[in-house]
C-alpha cells in the first residue's frame, strides 16, 4: 500500500517538475514508514515466539504434590 502512494506521488512531483530533492523526499519517507512498519511486525513475531506455550499434562501431573 505504501509503495502505491509513493509511486502516485512521485509521478505527481514529476508532473509538476519540483526537481530531485522532492522525488528524494518523497522516496526517504516511505523508505522510514517500510521501516517502521517491519521493524513493529519483527519485534511482535519475537514477542509472540518468547509467550511460554501451555504446559503438557503429563509435566502438569508431575508438579502436583
Amino acid at each position: 500500500m505504501v509503495s502505491l502512494g509513493t509511486a502516485a506521488i512521485l509521478v505527481a512531483v514529476q508532473i509538476m517538475g519540483l526537481g530531485a530533492h522532492a522525488m528524494l523526499g518523497v522516496t526517504g519517507g516511505s523508505a522510514i514508514i517500510i521501516a517502521v512498519v517491519l521493524a513493529t511486525s519483527g519485534l511482535g513475531a519475537r514477542w509472540d515466539a518468547r509467550t511460554p506455550s501451555a504446559p503438557k499434562p503429563a509435566a502438569a501431573a508431575r508438579e502436583k504434590p
